[in-house]
């Protein structure tokens, strides 16, 4: 029989976000449990001095709960919205062509152009269209 001492395999800053990768672990059938959680919301400073809300699992399932939690992040980065460039989600939509609608509908009534986003990366400066 393996150890099965509780290993920490995540952190994170909010204890909901240690809430649901418990869920995930123990929906694929690891044993899970979210440490100093209690702490956390009464006194949302004194938990950043602990490390923050952990995760943990048994010893010997702690390589593959860490790929799965892994598996999951990159899930959630894959339909966020994300730079293509740098990777970073601080991104804004433009619209082009709504000049062009406001000036045609003002002075022929009707507008004219099509709306397409185009987003920017606010860190990296990075244009693109979907």
């Amino acid at each position: 029989m393996g150890d099965r001492s509780p290993v920490e395999v995540a952190t994170f800053l909010h204890p909901f976000e240690a809430d649901l990768a418990q869920a995930r672990l123990e929906a694929e059938g690891f044993v899970a449990v979210v440490a100093d959680a209690r702490t956390a919301l009464p006194f949302p400073l004194h938990f950043l001095a602990l490390g923050g809300v952990r995760v943990l699992v048994p010893a010997e399932d702690a390589p593959e709960a860490r790929a799965l939690l892994a598996q999951v992040k990159r899930e959630r980065q894959a339909e966020a919205r994300v730079c293509p460039a740098c990777g970073s989600p601080r991104i804004a939509a433009r619209r082009l062509f709504v000049r062009l609608a406001w000036v045609t509908l003002a002075t022929i009534g009707f507008p004219v152009g099509r709306a397409r986003a185009q987003w920017r990366c606010r860190d990296c400066g990075h244009a693109w269209r979907d």
